[in-house]
């Protein structure tokens, strides 16, 4: 049986430099470039050399990049992490996630034969957490962060509000961020667009 390429309809222009690939190794990203999707690497990949997590994923990236460079593609590559960002404003902050025991990074097995490992959290007051981002050194090497918002077990409906609203108007107004301290600008950033979301959403009230 022979097979044929089949057109994607509707037609999307610039599709094909749009698509992300989660890669959780080292060689999921080098299939990604074969096929010349971006990558997402998120909090959690394959223990591959034992390193801390931010040093193994910097490191994913910068082969990422060098293999796309040989695989003859035009456009830039793009490469995004993932992080769990908390600025601790508050005694309500501190109540939650104030007490540690998530600043190293986790070790465990996605199957009998594949170590994983997952990256540390940040939650500190801003001035610190400016300082732990930057020592970050994938962050530092991705083109974008995408931040996952960790969430009590326990915590009334307003308590997530209150943690977006305190990353963008406290933590952005607080601490003046230069072009060293980039990264947590742009997380800054991309938190108040979802506050913005939320403010905007029917059910915005019931929160607030």
């Amino acid at each position: 049986m022979s097979w044929r390429k089949q057109p994607l309809e509707p037609h999307s222009s610039g599709l094909r430099d749009r698509i992300w690939w989660g890669a959780g190794s080292n060689a999921t990203a080098i299939w990604a470039v074969k096929l010349g999707m971006n990558l997402q690497s998120s909090t959690l990949k394959n223990n591959e050399t034992g390193e801390p997590f931010h040093i193994q994923q910097a490191a994913q990236i910068k082969a990422y990049r060098s293999v796309w460079k040989e695989a003859g593609h035009e456009r830039e590559p793009r490469a995004s992490v993932s992080r769990s960002i908390v600025a601790i404003m508050d005694d309500r902050d501190r109540t939650y996630f104030g007490r540690g025991g998530e600043d190293d990074d986790q070790i465990g097995f996605i199957d009998p034969r594949t170590e994983a490992i997952f990256g540390r959290s940040y939650a500190a007051e801003p001035g610190v957490l400016i300082e732990e981002i930057k020592k970050d050194e994938a962050i530092d090497r991705g083109q974008r962060v995408t931040t996952d918002r960790p969430q009590p077990t326990r915590c009334c409906l307003q308590y997530p509000c209150h943690l977006i609203d305190s990353d963008t108007r406290g933590a952005g107004s607080r601490v003046a961020l230069s072009d060293s301290q980039k990264p947590l600008s742009v997380v800054l950033r991309f938190l108040s667009r979802v506050r913005a979301l939320i403010t905007d959403h029917a059910f915005s009230s019931i929160l607030a």
